[in-house]
């Protein structure tokens, strides 16, 4: 998989996780069980907290997705797009496990393995900056 390819299945990955989180939320609106504006910042009281950490996963990968874009990107102007593609699969991987552990729990083992799968993301990105300006 290309380093571009990556930009768009990570994009693709955070757009599934808007969809899963509020398809829940459109069905009762649209069966007129609850109005539009039933759910704040914090989500609803009633919400299963699956949705809850599906909203935040999605959250999570509003953050690193502009940032890993851009290093692709800039990679591919730059006529440097090797370091991407060695390792962009492997952040797309890590996006998915750590936003699938996400939706799955909030024990401490699960937020520890959220966090090793979220910070060898930045390694591998911040691996790519070096591989683009070293050469």
């Amino acid at each position: 998989m290309s380093g571009l390819q990556a930009v768009v299945y990570f994009s693709l990955w955070t757009l599934l996780l808007v969809v899963f989180y509020s398809g829940y939320r459109v069905i009762p609106i649209l069966r007129g069980t609850k109005k539009p504006n039933a759910w704040t910042r914090g989500g609803a009281v009633d919400e299963p907290g699956v949705i809850t950490r599906t909203h935040h996963a999605h959250l999570n990968a509003l953050e690193t997705l502009p940032i890993f874009a851009a290093v692709v990107l800039a990679g591919a102007a730059l006529g440097k797009p090797a370091p991407a593609n060695a390792v962009g699969e492997f952040i797309v991987v890590l996006r998915v496990a750590q936003s699938v552990i996400h939706m799955i729990s909030t024990s401490p083992m699960m937020v520890l393995l959220r966090a090793v799968a979220f910070f060898a993301q930045i390694l591998l990105i911040l691996w790519m900056i070096r591989g683009i300006l070293a050469g």
